[in-house]
C-alpha cells in the first residue's frame, strides 16, 4: 500500500487528508515566492492534489529554516500522507 492509497482510504472516511501538496494559508509575506515553486511532474490531473499548490515537504523545509514549528501555514489537514520535497 502506498501513499496514494492511504490518503484515499482518509478521504473515504471524510478525513480532511493531503497527499503530497498542501495548500498553504500563511500570508507571511516570507512565505509568498515559494507558493507556486516545485510542483510535482503531472500534478492537477483528476484525483491528484492541485497543481497550484506547493509541495508539502516544502512548507515544512521553508519553516524548519525560519526556527517555526514544521507543519505551520502548510494546510488544515488532518492527515498528511506524503511529505517529501523531491
Amino acid at each position: 500500500v502506498g501513499t496514494t492509497s492511504i490518503t484515499a482510504y482518509f478521504r473515504c472516511g471524510k478525513i480532511k487528508a493531503s497527499h503530497f501538496s498542501c495548500e498553504v494559508n500563511d500570508d507571511d509575506d516570507l512565505t509568498r515566492p515559494w507558493r507556486n515553486c516545485l510542483l510535482p511532474k503531472g500534478a492537477g490531473g483528476a484525483g491528484s492534489d492541485s497543481s497550484k499548490a506547493p509541495l508539502c515537504g516544502v512548507c515544512i523545509e521553508r519553516n524548519v529554516l525560519r526556527g517555526r514549528p514544521p507543519l505551520e501555514g502548510c494546510g488544515d489537514y488532518e492527515l498528511w500522507g506524503e511529505l517529501d520535497s523531491a
